[in-house]
């Protein structure tokens, strides 16, 4: 004789278990369970996981959701990160510029008292 199990793991089609028949005296052992699929988890819309942490049936379409939720956290925290950082590269940028504005009008209060280069009348006149 024989009895349906599942075996439990990651597929290539997105599910997480492949039923199979065994015969009446297998023991069920990592990767393979006994523990039938609750009807709930059968219905349309859901994806049935076995999680050996809790020895039950869970829907993975939650977890997907969770997941979601938390890369959505990590990529807002991220985001705050980014603006934290431009903010303070913009208040070093603005340090910079007015640093730069300060040396130009030094350098123009300077050449402005300078005297005028003396300027000379070229041989022949203009061509």
């Amino acid at each position: 004789m024989t009895k349906p199990m599942y075996s439990t793991r990651p597929l290539k089609n997105g599910g997480y278990f492949d039923p199979i028949i065994v015969p009446d005296d297998f023991e069920a052992a990592y990767p393979i369970t006994d523990t039938p699929i609750p009807e709930a988890l059968k219905a349309d819309g859901c994806v049935p996981k076995y999680r050996w942490e809790t020895a039950t049936w869970i829907d993975a379409s939650e977890d997907a959701q969770d997941a979601k939720e938390l890369q959505r956290d990590s990529d807002l925290s991220a985001a705050k990160q980014d603006a934290a950082e431009a903010k303070a590269e913009n208040a070093t940028l603005k340090e910079t510029v007015t640093t730069v504005k300060g040396a130009l009008k030094e350098l123009m209060t300077y050449v402005s008292t300078l005297p005028a280069p003396e300027t000379t009348a070229t041989q022949g006149g203009a061509e």
